[in-house]
């Protein structure tokens, strides 16, 4: 047979387990596994707007393209009505070649390290670099003339 001493007497010892008792870690773990959830798909709407906004921003790069070809070709067209033809595309190309010159070199008239916070002082300062920036090269600078033959100072066993 058993033996009886092995479990608690009535009134003794952890007794049935209560709703109170276990209610409120379950409740604590289903919040938490609800906000792991709700996180978990902001990411992944965050994610999906990401690569949304992508996509249409290279739609609207690649219809700003076509867009320009059409309006570049119009002009071509209309230039065709006071010269020939192929003049006309030399021009409109050599206007374009210019305007991507000009926005080329518009973008690098001011140096990165000056739209630092701050100014130049707060950029970064590449090694082996002077402060203040790289100097460009000089011209080279004629040499001083030797000194004369007077003002050497002779040496002992000459003369």
């Amino acid at each position: 047979m058993t033996d009886k001493r092995m479990y608690p007497k009535p009134g003794e010892g952890p007794g049935p387990v209560r709703a109170e008792d276990v209610s409120e870690p379950v409740a604590r773990l289903i919040r938490e596994e609800i906000r792991v959830a709700t996180d978990e798909l902001r990411t992944e709407l965050r994610e999906h707007a990401r690569r949304r906004e992508v996509r249409l921003r290279s739609a609207a790069a690649v219809l700003g393209l076509f867009a320009g070809a059409t309006l570049t070709a119009a002009l071509v067209l209309l230039l065709d009505l006071v010269m020939v033809a192929w003049v006309a595309a030399l021009v409109v190309g050599l206007l374009l070649a210019v305007l991507a010159w000009a926005l080329r070199t518009a973008t690098r008239e001011r140096p990165r390290h000056m739209d630092a916070p701050g100014g130049a002082q707060d950029a970064v300062v590449v090694p082996g670099t002077p402060p203040g920036g790289p100097v460009p090269p000089q011209p080279p600078t004629a040499k001083p003339p030797p000194p004369e033959e007077a003002e050497r100072p002779e040496e002992p066993g000459q003369r």
